[in-house]
C-alpha cells in the first residue's frame, strides 16, 4: 500500500498542470454603498453617507449605483473618511467653519459702496470721507447693531449701544432729566482711573435710580486720606469734616460712620484719637479727701455703660484701679512750643498727602488745564523747599590775630 501511494503522488507530480493565477482581493461592496453620489436626496436633518460601522438602509441599498468601478474604491474610501471627519469636527460643505471665522471680515462703505475688509472701513471714512472720531463711532455702532454685535443696553430705553461711551451720550441727549430720583444727570464724558474693578462697574448703570455710596469702595486717595485723619483728629471730628467737605453725600467718604472708623483703624493696626462720647472708660484724678494728690491716677471703668449715649437706670458703678502715672502737671513752656511745633508737622503732612492725591487725580486728565494746575503745584512747592531749607550763617566768626607756630 505504501509503495502504490508513492507511485500514485510521482505519477500526479510528473503531470503538466497549467500556473495557477493569484486570486483577485476581494472587494468589499459594502464600501461602494458608502459612498454613493446619489444619496442627497436624503433630508437636511441628517447626513448623506451612513454613520460609520452601519449597513446603510434598504432605500440606500435601491438607490445604489452599480456602475461604481471597483478599481476606485480606495479613493472612494479615503473621500467617505474626509467627509466623516469633517461632519465629526461641526464642518459643513466645501469650508469649515473655523475656515470661515479665519477669513477676514468685510465691510461696504455707507458713503461710496465700496468693499473693503473692516479693519481698514474706519481709516477709510477719516481719510477718504474726512469723517471726524464722534461721526466715525456712530457709523461703527450702526455696523455692530445691524451686525448683532451691540452688547450695551440703556436701561431706560431698552436702546443697545457696542459702547458704553455710546450709551453716555445717548443719556446727556435723552435722559439727562431723567436721572437718579428726579434729579437731573449729568453724563458727560472725562477720564477716569479706578483703584478696583468694583468701584469702575459700580460707576456703571446708575441711570434712573439713585446711587448708594455706601455701597462703594474706598479708593487708595481716600484711603490715604483717611489714615492722615486718623492720626490727628477724633473719630467725631473726622465724621463731621467729612460730611462737611462732601455735603452732597455722593461719596464712600461721607457716609461712613463709627464703626466704619473702628473697623478701618483696626485693619492697619491705628489707634483712632478718642474722644469724650468715643469709649467706656476714662482717666480721672484721685480728689478724694482719703486719698492725697501724689500723681497716682485711677482708671474707673464704667460697668453698665452704653456705646449710644442712652442713659442708665442705674446709677454708674465704677471700679477705682491705682495706675501709678507719675505725670509731671506743671507742663513747661518748651513742651508747650514742642507739642506746637509736632502739631505743625501733622498739619504740613496732611496738606503734602492732599496735594499728592490732588496731583494724581490731575495726571489722568489730558487737559491743558490740568498741566496750568500741576505747574502751580510744583511751584509752589519748590517755593516750599527752599522755605524748609536751614538758613546759612551769614558771616564766619573771624579770629583776631595770626597763630604761630614753632618747631618742637
Amino acid at each position: 500500500m505504501y509503495q502504490l501511494c508513492r507511485a500514485w503522488m510521482r505519477g500526479k507530480a510528473t503531470e503538466p498542470h497549467e500556473p495557477q493565477q493569484p486570486a483577485p482581493p476581494p472587494v468589499d461592496t459594502s464600501l461602494d454603498l458608502l459612498v454613493m453620489r446619489d444619496i442627497v436626496a436624503l433630508p437636511q436633518a441628517r447626513s448623506p453617507y451612513p454613520e460609520p460601522n452601519q449597513w446603510p438602509d434598504k432605500d440606500s441599498i435601491d438607490r445604489f449605483d452599480a456602475s461604481v468601478d471597483p478599481q476606485n474604491i480606495d479613493a472612494l474610501r479615503d473621500e467617505y473618511a474626509r467627509h466623516w471627519k469633517q461632519v465629526k469636527n461641526g464642518h459643513s460643505g466645501s469650508h469649515s467653519l473655523a475656515e470661515e471665522k479665519r477669513m477676514p471680515k468685510q465691510r461696504t462703505c455707507p458713503e461710496c459702496g465700496k468693499l473693503m475688509l473692516k479693519r481698514n472701513l474706519f481709516t477709510h471714512l477719516k481719510v477718504v470721507h474726512r469723517k471726524n472720531s464722534g461721526e466715525v463711532s456712530e457709523i461703527r455702532e450702526q455696523i455692530n447693531r445691524e451686525t448683532g454685535l451691540a452688547r450695551v443696553t440703556c436701561p431706560l430705553c431698552k436702546e443697545i449701544f457696542t459702547t458704553y461711551e455710546g450709551l453716555a451720550r445717548h443719556c446727556q441727549a435723552s435722559h439727562s432729566e431723567d436721572g437718579a430720583a428726579g434729579r437731573p444727570q449729568d453724563y458727560s464724558m472725562f477720564l477716569a482711573r479706578f483703584s478696583s474693578r468694583e468701584d469702575y462697574e459700580g460707576c456703571l448703570g446708575h441711570v434712573g435710580h439713585e446711587l448708594d455710596p455706601a455701597l462703594l469702595r474706598l479708593s487708595n486717595q481716600q484711603t490715604m486720606y483717611l489714615k492722615k485723619l486718623l492720626e490727628e483728629h477724633t473719630m467725631d471730628d473726622i465724621i463731621d469734616r467729612l460730611r462737611k467737605e462732601d455735603p452732597t453725600k455722593t461719596s464712600k467718604l461721607s457716609s461712613l460712620r463709627k464703626s466704619d472708623l473702628r473697623n478701618f483703624a483696626r485693619k492697619y493696626n491705628m489707634v483712632p484719637l478718642l474722644g469724650k462720647n468715643d469709649d467706656a472708660f476714662s482717666l480721672r484724678s484721685n480728689g478724694g479727701d482719703n486719698d492725697s494728690n501724689d500723681g497716682t491716677e485711677s482708671l474707673e471703668v464704667a460697668e453698665d455703660s452704653r456705646e449710644d449715649g442712652c442713659e442708665t437706670s442705674e446709677k454708674e458703678r465704677t471700679v477705682s484701679l491705682p495706675i501709678d502715672l507719675k505725670l509731671d502737671i506743671s507742663t513747661t513752656t518748651a513742651q508747650e512750643r514742642l507739642e506746637a511745633r509736632y502739631h505743625k508737622l501733622r498739619a504740613i503732612k496732611y496738606t503734602s498727602a492732599m496735594v499728592e492725591a490732588a496731583a494724581s487725580a490731575l495726571v489722568d486728565l489730558d487737559t491743558d488745564e490740568a498741566m496750568e494746575q500741576l505747574e502751580e503745584i510744583l511751584i509752589y512747592l519748590q517755593s516750599a523747599a527752599r522755605v524748609s531749607q536751614p538758613t546759612p550763617p551769614d558771616t564766619l566768626p573771624v579770629v583776631q590775630g595770626c597763630i604761630k607756630l614753632e618747631p618742637s
